[in-house]
C-alpha cells in the first residue's frame, strides 16, 4: 500500500466548495449525453416529417418518418463514437494525464454539439449525412468524459463520501433530461404558437410547419453545448489530480504545489513523495520478483534487455520484432508476483492480478446497458396506455414534438430520474455492491413479471406503467450508477482511467445491442405486422431474454465485483491489500496504551521471503 501526507489529507478532507465545483465541471459531459439522448428521438421524428414527405400527392396514410436505415444510423453513430471515445481517452488519461486529456473532450463536445444544427445542404440526404458525422464526433467527446470525469472526481474525493460525489457527477444525466425537456417544450411551444399549422390528416404539406420547424430542431440540438462552453475555462483551471502526479508521473513538487491550493494547506515536496511500507519493497522482494521471471528483472519503461534497433532494418522486420518484444514483456508481466516495483507493472501484470475485477466491471456494465437502452421498446406503448399521445396524423409536426417531449419528460420524472438521487443518498451507506445487487435483482424481477404475462399486463394501465417505471427506477438506483462508480476506484492509478474506459466501452457495446438488436428482435413474427421492420421474435420473448441479461448482471456482480465502500484508493495499488480502514478499526478498538499489531497489507505470495519491518517502516519509492 502506498502512502503520502498529501493523499492522506485528500482522504480525510471534509466536504468543501471545491468538491461541488468539481462535480459541476465533471458532470457537463453527462449532462450533454442525457440531453442529446433525450432530444434526438424527438427530433428524428420531426426531421422525418420535414424532409421525407412527398412533395405532391398521393401522400401516405401514415405520417412519414426517416427510413429505418438512416434513422438507425443517426442514433447509432453517437453510440459508436462514444464507444471509441471511451477507449481512446481512457488510455490517454493514463498516458498523458487526466487534466490534459480532459480539455480536449470538452472542446470536441462544444464544436460538434453546436455543429449538429448545421447541414451540408437542404436535402434529406445532406441533413442525415451531416447529423451522422457531427454526432459521431460529439459521441467521441462524450465517451472520453466517462473515464476522465469518473477518475478525476474519484481521485479528488475523500474516502467517506467518494461514492456520493462520483454518483453526483453521473446524476447530471438527470439534469440533462430535465433541461432537454424544458428546451424542447419552450422552443417547440413558442414556434407552434406563433406558426400554427393544421394536422397531417387535413393538410400533409402544411402540417410540416416549414421553415419554422426546421429552425426548431437545429436550435434544440445546438443549445445543448452551452453548459460545456460555460465550464470550459474552469475545466482548464482544474489542477491535475494528486494521484496521477504523485503515483504515475512521480512529480512530488507539482503535487505539493497543486494540492496546497486545493486543500488550503501548505505542503512540501517531502509531504507529496510517495512511500511504501519497507517490508514490501526491500531487497528480498526485488530478488524474489527477479527470480520469478526467468528472463531477469523487468524494465518496461526503458530499453533494458531490448535489442538495439538498426537503421538499416526493414520496417516489416522492425514491426515484427517489436511485436515479439511486446508479447515477451506481457508474458513476463503475467508471470510476475503481486508485489513488484512500480516501473515493472505492465499490462501482463495488470490483467493477471486485476483481470477478475476488469471482467466484473465490464460484464456488469454490458448486461446493464442491454436492458437500460431497451426502454425505448416500451415508451410508445406506455404513452398509448396512458393516453398522453394521440395518433400522429391528428397533429402537426410541432404539435407532435411538443406532446412527445412532455410525455417523455413526465415518465422520466417519475421513473428514471429519482433513481439517480437515491443512489447519491445511499451509495456510501449501503455500499456500491449492495446497491448494484439490489438494482439487478429488482430489474430481473420486474422484467420477469412483464415477460411472464405481457399480453395481459400490457392492457392493464396501472400494472403496466408501474412495472415499467419500477424497472428503470431500480436501474438508476442500482447498476446504472454503480457500474460508473466502481471502475473509478478498484484499479491502480497507472491503469485506472484505461480500466474505466474499457468497462464503459463494454457498456456501450451492450447499449448498441439493446437499442438496435432488441429493437429488431422485438418486432412481431408476422411480416405484415412488423413492417417496415423485418419480422422478429416478438416482444414477450424479447423481454424473457432481457430478464436473462439482468440475471447475468446479478451473477457477475456477486462473483466478480468487490465492495469499495470506505476504502482508500491507495489500497488498490497492490492486489489483495487489507485496507487501512481495517487498521484504523483495530486501533480504535484496542485498549488505550496497548500496541496494535495489524498487518496493513496482504501476506506475500507463497515462497516470497519478506524481511521483518524496521523501526522506520517506510521508505520513498
Amino acid at each position: 500500500m502506498v502512502h503520502s501526507s498529501v493523499l492522506t489529507a485528500l482522504d480525510k478532507k471534509k466536504v468543501s466548495w471545491f468538491h461541488f465545483q468539481a462535480i459541476i465541471i465533471a458532470g457537463v459531459g453527462f449532462f450533454n449525453d442525457a440531453y442529446d439522448l433525450f432530444v434526438i428521438g424527438l427530433l428524428t421524428k420531426l426531421i422525418g416529417r420535414i424532409y421525407f414527405i412527398p412533395s405532391q400527392p398521393p401522400f401516405p396514410k401514415k405520417v412519414p418518418t426517416i427510413p429505418i436505415g438512416p434513422n438507425s444510423a443517426v442514433t447509432a453513430v453517437a453510440l459508436v463514437g462514444t464507444f471509441c471515445g471511451q477507449l481512446f481517452f481512457g488510455w490517454l488519461g493514463d498516458a498523458i494525464g487526466r487534466k490534459t486529456a480532459y480539455g480536449v473532450t470538452l472542446l470536441i463536445m462544444v464544436v460538434f454539439g453546436a455543429a449538429q444544427g448545421l447541414s451540408f445542404g437542404n436535402t434529406a440526404e445532406a441533413v442525415v449525412t451531416t447529423l451522422c458525422i457531427m454526432r459521431f464526433f460529439l459521441g467521441f467527446g462524450i465517451g472520453g468524459d466517462y473515464p476522465l470525469s469518473a477518475v478525476i472526481m474519484s481521485e479528488y474525493s475523500n474516502r467517506r463520501t467518494r461514492g456520493a460525489f462520483v454518483a453526483a457527477v453521473f446524476s447530471m444525466q438527470g439534469i440533462g433530461i430535465i433541461t432537454g425537456a424544458a428546451i424542447t417544450l419552450a422552443v417547440a411551444g413558442s414556434f407552434k404558437s406563433n406558426h400554427p399549422r393544421p394536422p397531417y390528416s387535413v393538410e400533409p404539406i402544411a402540417s410540416q410547419g416549414y421553415p419554422a420547424s426546421d429552425f426548431v430542431w437545429r436550435i434544440i440540438l445546438s443549445v445543448g453545448c452551452i453548459p460545456a462552453i460555460l465550464t470550459f475555462y474552469y475545466r482548464l483551471k482544474l489542477p491535475e489530480t494528486a494521484r496521477y502526479t504523485s503515483i504515475v508521473a512521480r512529480n512530488a513538487a507539482k503535487t505539493a504545489v497543486d494540492m496546497s491550493k486545493v486543500l488550503k494547506t501548505q505542503f512540501t515536496e517531502a509531504d507529496a513523495r510517495i512511500q511504501r511500507d519497507a517490508d514490501r519493497i526491500d531487497a528480498s522482494v526485488a530478488a524474489a520478483a527477479a527470480a520469478a521471471v526467468p528472463n531477469g528483472p523487468l524494465d518496461f519503461n526503458g530499453d533494458h534487455g531490448h535489442a538495439v534497433e538498426s537503421k538499416k532494418e526493414g520496417w516489416w522486420k522492425r514491426m515484427r520484432r517489436r511485436q515479439k518484444q511486446a508479447w515477451a514483456d506481457f508474458k513476463r508481466g503475467w508471470r510476475s508476483p503481486k508485489i513488484v516495483p512500480f516501473d515493472e507493472q505492465n499490462w501482463g501484470w495488470f490483467l493477471r492480478h486485476y483481470g477478475r475485477y476488469l471482467f466484473g466491471t465490464s460484464s456488469t456494465w454490458f448486461f446493464l446497458d442491454i436492458a437500460f437502452y431497451s426502454q425505448n421498446l416500451f415508451q410508445t406503448q406506455v404513452f398509448t396506455v396512458i393516453g398522453w399521445l394521440p395518433p400522429a396524423t391528428t397533429m402537426s409536426a410541432l404539435q407532435e414534438t411538443y406532446k412527445l417531449a412532455r410525455a417523455q419528460a413526465l415518465v422520466a420524472l417519475w421513473s428514471t430520474i429519482p433513481g439517480y438521487y437515491f443512489t447519491v443518498a445511499t451509495v456510501d451507506w449501503l455500499g456500491r455492491k449492495t446497491v448494484q445487487l439490489m438494482g439487478f435483482f429488482f430489474m430481473t424481477l420486474f422484467m420477469l413479471i412483464l415477460a411472464a404475462d405481457y399480453p395481459s399486463i400490457s392492457k392493464k394501465k396501472g400494472a403496466f406503467v408501474a412495472l415499467y417505471s419500477l424497472t428503470f427506477f431500480f436501474a438508476n438506483w442500482g447498476p446504472n450508477a454503480t457500474t460508473f462508480i466502481i471502475p473509478s476506484e478498484i484499479f491502480p492509478a497507472k491503469f485506472r482511467s484505461t480500466g474505466h474506459g474499457i468497462s464503459a466501452a463494454c457498456g456501450k457495446a451492450g447499449a448498441i445491442v439493446g437499442a438496435f438488436g432488441f429493437l429488431y428482435a422485438s418486432q412481431p413474427k408476422s411480416a405484415a405486422a412488423a413492417y417496415p421492420y423485418p419480422p422478429g421474435i416478438g416482444l414477450q420473448l424479447t423481454l424473457a431474454i432481457l430478464t436473462i441479461a439482468n440475471g447475468l448482471g446479478l451473477i457477475c456482480t456477486i462473483f466478480f465485483v468487490p465492495e469499495t465502500k470506505g476504502r482508500s484508493l491507495e489500497e488498490f495499488e497492490t492486489p489483495g491489500v487489507v485496507g487501512a480502514r481495517h487498521v484504523e478499526l483495530a486501533q480504535s478498538t484496542a485498549p488505550r496504551g496497548a500496541a496494535t499489531a495489524v498487518d496493513t497489507e496482504a501476506p506475500p505470495p507463497p515462497g516470497l521471503h519478506v524481511a521483518p519491518p524496521a523501526a522506520s517502516a517506510r521508505v520513498a519509492v
